[in-house]
């Protein structure tokens, strides 16, 4: 599934499971800030895609009311958390979540969970965001070796996420300044675990259309046989003077004509004026001489 807004797309698929626990959004804000964002649900056939829906519904409406971006990914773990007390059979529901949120010429990033943010540019593909999850931890304070990690059993195990406690802490990341173009690609683990961080910038080369890039990347997890969910979302990221350059090249040219002409137009019109005052000056002039003599 495909979802375009201006300059960012998502692009979902289910992948090698019977159903899609993944939700996408990208979409503008009624007070003009963009937001992109990526959750991956967990619970069960029918938790795990309650709990991501409603985490990217709570986090565009509050965000939509004006809260920061800390703030909304707050109050969506607290709508998640609290869902399954009206609904019993959610319970242990929980989700990732990671969202873009641009304002003007800066943007932030903030994730909860192992969904990830990378920057996608001139300088190759960096990845933005931290994993919360067993075989990130484990390898950042040097428990386990790289290959021992990556046998683990435990090496998908998210240590934090949406829903399962009451709160939650928020990492972030910015704001960065728009100093060139470039992309960012949100993802769920779905895509990050098959295709290593040098593929991840193929898709992006020869600069594409957002959807493009989103649809390539997705496909290109799907044809290594991925067995889960697989969501990426990307957003096109251009210095505002460069946007503003653009507008301004694509304005047609009679924009400036009409200008122009009535300018000539004007001094035309001055020009007549002048001839038409100085013949009847003349002609005054010629008369009063035939009177005098």
């Amino acid at each position: 599934m495909m979802e375009v807004q201006g300059s960012a797309a998502c692009w979902t698929h289910r992948g090698g499971r019977s159903s899609n626990q993944d939700a996408a959004i990208a979409l503008t804000l009624a007070d003009g800030r963009e937001l992109v964002a990526v959750a991956d649900g967990m619970g069960g056939h029918v938790g795990g895609a309650v709990a991501s829906r409603l985490a990217l519904e709570t986090l565009a409406g509050r965000l939509g009311e004006g809260a920061s971006l800390v703030d909304a990914v707050r109050a969506a773990n607290e709508a998640v958390h609290a869902a399954p007390l009206r609904r019993p059979e959610w319970q242990g529901m929980g989700t990732t979540l990671v969202a873009l949120l641009r304002t003007g010429g800066r943007y932030e990033i903030a994730n909860v969970g192992d969904s990830r943010a990378y920057r996608v540019g001139a300088g190759g593909v960096e990845q933005i965001t931290r994993d919360h999850s067993y075989l990130a931890e484990a390898l950042a304070q040097g428990e386990l070796a790289a290959e021992e990690a990556r046998r683990s059993p435990w090496r998908h195990a998210v240590t934090r996420s949406l829903g399962l406690e009451e709160d939650v802490e928020v990492d972030t990341f910015g704001p960065f300044t728009i100093r060139e173009p470039h992309y960012v690609l949100l993802c769920s683990d779905g895509l990050s675990n098959v295709l290593p961080e040098e593929a991840l910038g193929e898709p992006f080369v020869g600069g594409p259309e957002p959807q493009n890039a989103a649809e390539r990347l997705g496909l290109a997890a799907l044809a290594v046989s991925c067995t889960d969910n697989v969501t990426a979302a990307v957003t096109r990221l251009v210095p505002e003077r460069l946007s503003l350059r653009r507008r301004r090249r694509a304005r047609p040219e009679q924009v400036t004509r009409p200008a122009v002409a009535h300018s000539v137009w004007r001094w035309r019109v001055l020009e007549a004026a002048i001839v038409a005052g100085s013949v009847l000056l003349l002609v005054s002039m010629l008369v009063m001489l035939a009177r005098i003599v």
